[in-house]
């Protein structure tokens, strides 16, 4: 199966302890949902869940940005339930800014949602995530760039020149900005990359979503997946 792009969408809430974003179109069955997620605080503890499906349980990576005291988190969820769906993130403790934004993506395994991540953080105008090598051509690769405020980022992209283009799918004022390149057509080692425009802090994270079934050749060894 070939994975795609399904739809997207995103909120904000500046002060508040959890923040509710539906998805426009309902969801198809089997799909993969994940959520993009900045916090305007460190050490809090983050609840992902939604109307259909539950908690989501996986929390794919998290970069705190120590600066400047965000913090960003990807989660996801496979397989999903058909039908209409809000996604809720709840923190812990007192109110604090959540902007986050949701996708949906179709032919995407239901057994490992990723074979790779890495995340950094700077305070530089050149963002990059850092590189994990990718073993299977047909994987989404997507980028998650958090930045402090007033700044912009610009010339998304990867590290290591995969194929295909690059979509952005959500920015969220200046602060979120998500990005992605579907099935590729080649494997590499691979990371997010952009350009902010006035050196304010930033966070930069990096997935690869398995397609299904897959195959992924890691160090000679040949895995293979069949959800």
């Amino acid at each position: 199966m070939t994975v795609a792009y399904v739809q997207s969408n995103s909120g904000a809430n500046v002060s508040a302890t959890s923040l509710a974003v539906a998805y426009t179109s309902n969801n198809t069955a089997g799909g993969l949902l994940t959520a993009y997620v900045r916090i305007g605080a460190l050490g809090r503890t983050i609840t992902v869940s939604d109307t259909a499906n539950g908690t989501w349980s996986t929390q794919v990576l998290t970069q705190q940005q120590s600066a400047d005291g965000h913090q960003a988190y990807i989660f996801s969820f496979p397989n999903c339930a058909a039908g209409a769906n809000t996604v809720t993130v709840a923190i812990s403790g007192a109110a604090a800014t959540i902007r986050f934004a949701i996708i949906e993506d179709s032919g995407c395994s239901s057994t490992a949602a990723t074979e790779g991540t890495n995340s950094a953080q700077g305070i530089t105008t050149a963002v990059a995530s850092g590189t994990t090598s990718t073993g299977n051509a047909g994987d989404i690769l997507r980028g998650f760039v958090t930045i402090n405020g007033g700044a912009t980022l610009s010339a998304e992209g990867f590290a290591g020149s995969p194929g295909g283009s690059v979509n952005v799918r959500q920015s969220i004022s200046t602060y979120i900005y998500v990005f992605d390149i579907v099935n590729p057509g080649t494997t590499g080692s691979y990371g997010a990359t952009g350009t902010e425009n006035t050196g304010q802090n930033w966070t930069a994270s990096f997935a690869a979503f398995l397609p299904s079934p897959y195959t992924s050749s890691h160090n000679g060894l040949l895995l293979v997946g069949v959800g």
